[in-house]
């Protein structure tokens, strides 16, 4: 693997497109999708007829603030990306979920050098292929569940 890519924002979702994105196609396991994007950015309509594999990101809510020192004044804040991994085939659909989760599983010990997160860790795959509708042209679809957590000093203790 080449030098994995490198991420400066500080907004989760765009992180793990910035990750995905800047992959090299020669670093992905299977073969690297077309689009890789925000949940938000084709409609509907425009997903279906894609051909090949894609990657829409996005984020449920806003991310949690734990205090981790007795004092209250360090504390860790997740935040949660989903990475929907679309393909026509079923098979392709959970080999992309795959790459995915291998690709981000590089920064789990981040330290803030690739990007501005402590930790990227992909913890669990959601398999919506049985939600398929046989017959249908909506792709199968399977979710990584990525968390993004990173290490903030509070000035002090109570003020979030």
């Amino acid at each position: 693997m080449s030098t994995p890519a490198t991420s400066t924002s500080t907004d989760p979702v765009q992180t793990i497109i910035d990750l995905l994105s800047g992959t090299p196609k020669a670093d992905w396991p299977t073969t690297k999708p077309d689009w890789i994007e925000t949940r938000w950015t084709s409609t509907h309509h425009q997903k279906r007829q894609r051909e090949g594999g894609a990657v829409y990101a996005w984020s449920p809510a806003e991310g949690t603030r734990e205090p981790i020192s007795v004092d209250a004044d360090v504390s860790n804040e997740t935040e949660v990306v989903f990475a929907e991994c679309w393909h026509p085939s079923s098979s392709d659909a959970a080999s992309l979920a795959n790459s995915v989760a291998t690709i981000l599983e590089q920064y789990w010990k981040d330290n803030k050098e690739y990007t501005t997160f402590r930790h990227v860790r992909p913890v669990r795959q959601d398999d919506r292929r049985a939600e398929h509708v046989p017959g249908a042209r909506d792709p199968f679809v399977v979710v990584v569940r990525v968390e993004l957590r990173t290490e903030d000093v509070i000035t002090s203790a109570g003020s979030l």
